[in-house]
């Protein structure tokens, strides 16, 4: 079956902060947690490509924020090429240590992509069952 290809993220970005636990952390510390902050922008149709904030350790293995598109840009994608983020954008729980362009990465390269759902298919309707999380 098709997975979801759109993803709901409509907070305010205090509420971001807040849902991700660095907003304490930034008021502790007086600098940012949320690098790129700039570029959130709510969305209730979030598709591959998007910016979207996510969760990540920091050199200190602190977690912090970070706003990037959404997907996986392939290692041969060709210097120059326009990345395809619909190609790579989501891995099964069950494949993805057994598929080598995710599970190289799992060790080192993760992160937390926040949501507050996502749209899955209907195969009975043209419309799309909102999953909320």
């Amino acid at each position: 079956s098709k997975m979801c290809g759109r993803t709901r993220f409509a907070l305010a970005a205090q509420q971001v902060e807040q849902a991700a636990g660095v907003q304490q952390q930034q008021q502790q510390q007086q600098q940012s947690r949320w690098v790129d902050r700039d570029r959130y922008r709510p969305s209730y149709n979030i598709s591959p490509g998007h910016w979207t904030p996510i969760l990540r350790l920091d050199e200190h293995n602190m977690p912090m924020l970070q706003t990037m598109k959404w997907g996986l840009v392939p290692s041969f994608t060709k210097h120059g090429e326009k990345p395809d983020h619909y190609r790579m954008f989501n891995a099964r729980s069950e494949t993805v240590d057994s598929k080598p362009v995710f599970s190289r990465l799992l060790s080192s390269r993760r992160c937390v992509v926040l949501l507050e759902g996502f749209y899955e298919v209907n195969p009975w309707s043209i419309m799309p069952v909102w999953c909320k999380l």
